[in-house]
């Protein structure tokens, strides 16, 4: 899937037959990332967005490869979040919107796991 994002701006995905999304890449990414937030910050103020994430806001989230995807909802903005993580954090490293590859948009959206 990785050598498909490198050489296509258009995709379309089948499952079985049925065509499952198509559009424009970028697109496709920026749609299926829009209700998560991605965040990186100093390990040592792990304990503080975790515990703001949780208790203060009420989101969800998972912490894969040192980052923090933060599933969104409707209460909060992204910069009421973030205001929050600067008053009580050293450092936030990285904060935007969640990119899905084109592997995790294949998954969510058949299932399973692939080798294309």
């Amino acid at each position: 899937m990785a050598y498909v994002e490198e050489m296509c701006d258009e995709i379309t995905l089948i499952d079985h037959g049925n065509i499952i999304i198509t559009g424009d890449l970028e697109e496709i990414k920026k749609k299926e990332g829009q209700d998560k937030l991605v965040l990186r910050v100093n390990p040592e103020d792990s304990a503080v967005v975790e515990d703001i994430l949780q208790n203060k806001f009420g989101l969800e989230f998972q912490l894969v490869d040192g980052e923090y995807l933060i599933t969104k909802n409707t209460d909060y903005t992204s910069n009421e979040i973030l205001q929050e993580l600067l008053n009580h954090v050293h450092e936030v490293v990285s904060f935007g919107q969640y990119r899905p590859s084109l592997q995790d948009i294949f998954v969510n959206k058949v299932g399973g796991e692939t080798n294309a």
